[in-house]
This record gives structure tokens, sequence and C-alpha cells, in this order.
């Protein structure tokens, strides 16, 4: 399903059956991605992927084995957007961002709040075509525990407006690369948005 409120609605139907209520999406999408660096954006005046179909046969990918198999990977890149690349090298996810700062490779494939993206300042390219399904977060309670408790939604729902793929990414360095505590790194977050003292 590509349909973002579609998906929304029917995962609200499905888990309502199982006593749990989904609250307000948050603006944040952690769905895949194409990333790459601002300058081969900028050259190639690169905003979505297709724009990257128009220039991929120019361009080397790295990307992960199980990217070449799946639907939603090369093939269904290829399938959509038309899109094949002059080099396509297997990688893992954390030597993908190194390879692509270090200009052995053009493009990698990731999901939108990887942490390396706002460290390094990589560029998204958007999905314009829909390939990829929308993963937005939505927070999730317990019908119970919300009826006894409802001031619960309005704290969530405030807090998942204010994520967003760009401050999770780089909460998400904070966590992978920094190596500081998820709890720590929350708790600041929320501290600077006024949410908590």
């Amino acid at each position: 399903m590509a349909d973002r409120k579609a998906v929304y609605d029917k995962v609200k139907a499905e888990y309502a059956a199982k006593g749990l209520v989904v609250l307000n999406e948050a603006p944040l999408n952690n769905t895949y991605n194409m990333v790459v660096r601002p300058e081969t954006a900028a050259q190639y005046k690169l905003e979505t992927l297709s724009d990257l179909a128009r220039v991929s046969k120019e361009l080397k990918l790295g990307a992960g084995p199980e990217f070449r198999d799946r639907k939603d990977g090369l093939p269904g890149l290829k399938a959509k957007y038309g899109m094949e690349f002059k080099e396509d090298l297997q990688m893992a996810i954390g030597l993908r961002y190194q390879a692509l700062a270090s200009k052995q490779i053009d493009v990698v494939n990731g999901y939108a709040t990887d942490g390396m993206i706002s460290a390094l300042k990589l560029t998204r390219l958007k999905d314009d075509k829909n390939l990829w399904p929308p993963y937005y977060l939505a927070p999730v309670v317990r019908k119970d525990a919300l009826d006894a408790n409802p001031k619960i939604a309005e704290v969530l729902n405030r807090v998942s407006a204010l994520l967003t793929e760009a401050n999770m990414s780089e909460m998400n360095y904070k966590v992978d690369n920094d190596k500081e505590e998820p709890k720590d790194v929350a708790r600041a977050f929320l501290k600077a948005k006024g949410i908590v003292n």
C-alpha cells in the first residue's frame, strides 16, 4: 500500500481490534531512501528518484546484498523508474556512507533516519512515484492505559509532532556513532523542545 492515509487507517483499525490505540502520525517517514552527496545533487540537479534515473548510468551505487533481490530494491527501481547504474557495489550499511563520503561510490540506499545522513549532511532523494510504502511513526497505547490516563495522548501527540527525518537522524547518530544512551539522547531532545524540564 502506498497511500499514507489508507495505511494509517488500516493499521489503526487492526490495532483497535487488539485493544490498542494508534495516535497521531509524526511527520517522520522512516522509509527507504536513495542518498547522494550534496555536490552530486547540485551537479546533476537531483531532488527525486526520477531525476536520479535520468543520470543513474553515470553513477556508482553502493547497496546492501538484500537490495538486489527485493521487489522494492533494485528490481523495483528498474521497473518503476527505469533506473540502472554504471556500477553496483555490494556493501554493508556501515561501510556505505563512508564509501559515499570518500567518493568511492555516488549513491547509497538507506533509511530516512540513518544517523550518517545528518552527520555527513547528505541529500535524500524523494520517491516521487511511490515505489516504497510509507513508514510514518505513530505512538501506540493500550486502550485501557489511555482510558485510565487520557493525558497520555496529548503528551505523545505533542512529542510525535516534533519528530522529523532530520532530527531523528541526528539522534540516531548520537546513539550509533557517539555511543550515547538512547534515554539520554531522547531526554535532551525533549528538554530542548520544552516537553520536560
